[in-house]
């Protein structure tokens, strides 16, 4: 078999597992023989299979999702999914990055508006769990006497619902707390996360400040430290823009001292103690 037949034989098999596409099926029938086993039912096994192996991929990133929707539904979500939004790389420990806007999408999730920032959540989890723990970034020099790290598997998440209480209640509710679920109240509200790998290999999560978050998403993503505290202004109330500056500075000083997911390489100033603002970081179950 020459190397562009095999393209599009390979090709023609994810159609016809995926899809189920009726070409590409007739395409192999006509190129294939029958083995020990009829060749139509060699392929529909082969179909269950794929779709076995990425629901079940799937699920193990979202488990959260799974938990919310039951795992019928989720099932049936996962291989419409699939059909549109197919692997592109053969490791499946990443593959999901457009789920939640696919959910955002999908007609029978349409009346649980939480269930896309849900997902999302799951994932970014997901992502800071397959992080090496104990890696640093480079020193960022904040001050003249003050540099700033921050772990490697650090990820700043927004979301409008309390995302991280769901999984919470969802975790308990396997504990055998069946309560905790209706205890959770969905208020629309913005609220960001910091998530991270801890050097014991747990995931941590700490509500931040929009502030905050916004800071240490531009310093993670190679902003200048200037634009870095732009965006941390922007991201502070209207009145509090621009002669309050300084004091925003500081009280993002403050709560960065409070986060175990940052580093600082030098002394804070004697004029920004460290003050504790009541968010603390809790492991996460995976």
């Amino acid at each position: 078999m020459t190397h562009a037949a095999l393209v599009r034989w390979q090709a023609d098999m994810a159609l016809a597992a995926l899809q189920g596409d009726g070409p590409a099926r007739e395409r192999l029938l006509a190129q294939l023989e029958n083995g020990p086993l009829p060749l139509l039912e060699v392929l529909e096994l082969h179909a269950v299979t794929v779709h076995h192996a990425l629901h079940a991929a799937l699920a193990q990133r979202v488990p959260t999702l799974v938990a919310l929707v039951g795992a019928e539904s989720f099932r049936g979500m996962a291989r419409v999914f699939a059909q549109q939004h197919p692997p592109s790389e053969p490791q499946l420990a990443q593959w999901g990055a457009a789920l939640p806007a696919f959910i955002a999408a999908y007609p029978d999730y349409a009346r649980l508006a939480y269930l896309p920032e849900v997902a999302a959540f799951d994932l970014a989890l997901d992502a800071v769990a397959m992080a090496v723990p104990g890696r640093w970034s480079s020193p960022v020099t904040l001050t003249g006497e003050l540099q700033l790290q921050w772990t490697d598997s650090l990820q700043c998440l927004q979301a409008q619902y309390p995302v991280d209480l769901l999984r919470e209640a969802v975790s308990a509710e396997h504990a055998g707390d069946d309560g905790a679920l209706a205890r959770v109240e969905l208020l629309v509200a913005p609220r960001d996360y910091a998530l991270w790998c801890s050097i014991d290999a747990t995931v941590q999560c700490q509500p931040v400040s929009a502030v905050a978050a916004a800071f240490l998403t531009g310093l993670m993503a190679s902003a200048e430290v200037e634009q870095a505290l732009a965006a941390a202004l922007a991201a502070a109330a209207p009145g509090e823009m621009p002669a309050a500056a300084p004091a925003v500075f500081a009280d993002l000083l403050r709560e960065l001292q409070t986060l175990r997911a940052v580093h600082f390489t030098a002394a804070a100033p004697p004029s920004i103690p460290v003050v504790s603002r009541g968010a603390k970081a809790r492991p996460l179950k995976r």
